[in-house]
Parts: structure tokens; sequence; C-alpha cells
């Protein structure tokens, strides 16, 4: 089990997953949270990117979608998501990852774009072999 306890100015990590009893001055955790996290810091890096490779970077998408998903799906009690940093310190407590209503459709999209991915990995590839095969006769 871990859980973050934010009692003194620096944060603590708590685990015991077996391996011991743990404690760990991760103060740097929550920075590099609250930086990566950060809708302010994820504008500011798509622009300088896009500004070096005179076009928008699509992968720094999947980044901004994190930050989005993140700001809904965790609580005051657990890393909230400081998505105005460093503009503002407001942080909206979600719902946990952890409750049932967010954890089960999670897993069950994830099934279906996995699914989804695979399949048409599979097909495409599929597809490919066969007019290769189509090719060859003629």
């Amino acid at each position: 089990m871990v859980y973050i306890d934010e009692s003194y100015s620096a944060t603590k990590i708590k685990s015991n997953s077996g391996l011991g009893h743990h404690n760990i001055d991760a103060k740097y955790i929550t920075v590099i949270y609250n930086i990566t996290h950060s809708l302010v810091t994820w504008s500011i890096v798509f622009w300088a990117l896009w500004l070096i490779y005179k076009k928008p970077i699509k992968a720094s998408y999947a980044r901004l979608l994190h930050i989005l998903i993140d700001i809904p799906t965790h609580s005051l009690a657990f890393f909230a998501t400081p998505f105005l940093r460093p503009l503002s310190n407001y942080k909206f407590d979600g719902v946990p990852r952890s409750n049932k209503m967010i954890f089960i459709p999670n897993i069950i999209i994830l099934i279906v774009l996995y699914s989804f991915y695979l399949y048409k990995k599979f097909y495409k590839a599929k597809k490919t072999k066969i007019v290769w095969i189509w090719i060859d006769k003629y």
C-alpha cells in the first residue's frame, strides 16, 4: 500500500510492499508532477517544439490528453492535478481512479481500444500479405 503524507514540508511516501516498510523523502516527485501536469507547461513546450520543427508535434497531444484525464480522476487526497500552475495553485477535487465508477469503465475502454488496435494491426498485415501473394502469381 502506498500513500502520501503531506503533514510536513517534504512529501513522504510510505510503502509496505512486502519488501519492508520504507519512508522515502520524495519532495522531488511532487515538484516533477506539478511541472509535468500543468497545461501552462504543456503549452510552452508545445509551442517551442512547433517553432523548432515548423509543425505541431502530434505525439505531444498524448501528454495533453493525459493531463486532461488526470484533472477529474485525482482527488485532493492523492496527487490532485495542478493544471494551471504556475499561474494558479487551484486543484480540482476529482474522483480517484481507484473508485469503481472510474476504474471499471477505464479498464473496459482500454480493452476495447487495445482490441481495436490489435485487430487493425493484424488485419492490415494479413491483407497486405494477401496482396503480395496475388502479385507474385501474375
